[in-house]
């Protein structure tokens, strides 16, 4: 399956979705297609996480 994304118009909100753990790491990623800041609430604390937030803060995305 191919996507192509025509972006220019600016995106704005929030959505609230039931995070399983496996979702976790997906969501980070898509957190990175966004220019602006994402803030993901409630995140559970397994391995996975944890280790691209060190990945990603080792390249230099600030994650707190």
């Amino acid at each position: 399956m191919n996507f192509q994304i025509r972006g220019g118009k600016k995106l704005s909100g929030i959505i609230q979705i039931n995070t399983a753990k496996n979702s976790a790491v997906a969501l980070i990623c898509a957190s990175l297609l966004n220019s602006g800041k994402t803030i993901l609430k409630q995140m559970p604390r397994i391995e996975e996480v944890n280790r691209l937030i060190e990945v990603l803060s080792s390249i230099g995305f600030y994650v707190s």
